[in-house]
This record gives C-alpha cells, structure tokens and sequence, in this order.
C-alpha cells in the first residue's frame, strides 16, 4: 500500500510542475490560434474547452498556470461562439441561394412562355383576336402555377408571456400536453406531404404550357385533399399556440390560406417549433 501512495504523490508533484502544463497550453493555444483564422463547425471548440475545464478542476498547479488557462478557456468560448454565428450564417446564405434559383427557374419559364406567344402573333397576325384569348389563358395558368410554387416568406419569433384557456373541439391532448399534441399534428402533416410524392417537372418534349397545366392539377389536389384532412384542426392548433404566446398571429393567416405545399411545408414547421416552445414554457411553470 505504501509504495502506490507513495506513487501517487509523485505523480501529483510532477503534474503541478510546469513541465506538464506548459505543453498543454501550448497545444490549446495553438488550437485558438489556427480556429480564429480557420473557423470550425459548431462543437469543436467545446471538446477542447472540455478537457480544459477537466484539468483544470482535477489537478493542482500553480497561480499562473491558472491564470493561462482561464485566458485559454476564454478564447475557447469566443471561437465557439463564432462557430455557432458562422454556422447559422451559411444556413442562411444556402436558403437565400436556393429561393434565388427556384426564383430564376420560374422567370425561364415564363421567358419561354412570351417568347412563344410572341411567335405565334408574328406567324397568325390574321387570327390576332384568338390569340390574343390564348394569351389571357396563358397568363392565367402562369400565375397559378407561380401561386403554387413560389414559397411564403419567414415568420418572426411571438413574444408575450399569455395564459390561454385550453383549446376545446378538434384537439386531442394526451395528459393534456398540447405541445406534444402540436408536435404529432407536424408530423402527420410531413408524412402527408412525403405521400403526395414530389412535385412534377418539365419532361423532355414537353411544352411549357403542358407542362404548367399537369402541375397546377397536381396542386389542386394535394391542397384539397391536405384542407380535407387537416384544415379545420390546423386552425384550432395554431390559434391555441398563438393564444400561448409561442407563435407569431401571421401564422394564423397561414393557417387560414396556406396557398400551396411550401406554405402547407413551413406551416408544419411553425407548428412544430410551437409545440416544442409551449413543452419548455409548461416545465418551466411546473
């Protein structure tokens, strides 16, 4: 026994020695030093920061040992919180790129479709009045088929700390936990949008007047049968969220009129967000 204790008081001098903790240092700083340039994904930084705090709870050392390390430590929260902002930075720019290209894929077809109809008034300019119908008909089909692709815009956080009644109606709660009701209600409208299939697309010597016609009928009917299905208990669950202080009111005027699949996508998205907001604010009043 006495040999290990003896052993173990040997080790703890020379791990308070400046000989183990100065080559620590070195390495955590030498991290620091190539994340600031380079900056790293999200958790990185904290596993450093991690076998930091460790050491520095679990062995003894000297006044400016410490002090290193608590410089260290430092810089380590810095670089984590530039991580987490750069990270949600990206996110942001891929989401803007993404509307961007959808953006510029619909003005194409809609390049396609004047250009068509310009050729067509120069090859029958005798049967201009019929074409002029054809036109009209055209534009209308575009601006369906725009109302039932282009996304709606983002939602701003609710704020307001507000007690509501619980809903009454459509609304099933088990244990009363409306929140994890909010949640089940998202998923069943994800899975409803995944059995729908994807949305159509311009098959090869297809035209473009087709073409929107085929998609504006496979819209029309997923947003019937999702109002069938969903309508009136998405309304109820929103306005219950919104009376709860976790979602914006414009979500109601979503809810309401979800115009096609991406507003039927984000409202689920804000539903779910909700629940999950209403799950914390109920233990939190626990």
């Amino acid at each position: 026994m006495a040999p290990l204790i003896q052993y173990w008081q040997t080790a703890r001098r020379h791990l308070q020695s400046h000989w183990f903790h100065i080559p620590c240092q070195i390495v955590v700083a030498a991290f620091c030093a190539h994340w600031y340039w380079h900056i790293p994904a999200p958790s990185k930084a904290v596993l450093i920061l991690t076998g930091v705090t460790v050491v520095i709870a679990l062995l003894g050392m000297r006044t400016a040992h410490k002090a290193v390390y608590l410089i260290l430590v430092i810089c380590l929260m810095f670089i984590e919180n530039r991580a987490v902002n750069n990270d949600r930075l990206v996110a942001q720019q891929a989401e803007e790129k993404r509307a961007k290209d959808e953006h510029e894929q619909f003005q194409k077809i809609a390049d396609g479709l004047s250009a068509t109809i310009a050729n067509s008034n120069r090859q029958f300019s005798a049967t201009s009045s019929g074409l002029s119908s054809i036109d009209i008909n055209v534009q209308q089909l575009l601006r369906a088929y725009l109302k039932n692709t282009i996304p709606p815009s983002g939602f701003m956080a609710a704020n307001g700390p507000l007690i509501p009644n619980p809903p009454a109606g459509l609304l099933v709660a088990p244990d009363g936990d409306f929140g994890l009701a909010a949640r089940s209600m998202a998923q069943q409208i994800f899975q409803f949008l995944s059995s729908q299939g994807t949305a159509p697309t311009l098959n090869p010597g297809e035209t473009d007047v087709s073409f929107i016609v085929r998609s504006n009928i496979w819209y029309s009917k997923v947003m019937d049968q999702y109002k069938k299905q969903f309508g009136s208990s998405v309304s109820t669950m929103v306005g219950f969220l919104i009376a709860s202080g976790v979602l914006d009111e414009r979500v109601g005027d979503l809810a309401k009129d979800p115009v096609n699949t991406a507003g039927i996508r984000t409202l689920a998205e804000q539903i779910q967000a909700g629940g999950t907001k209403l799950q914390a604010k109920n233990r939190e009043n626990k």
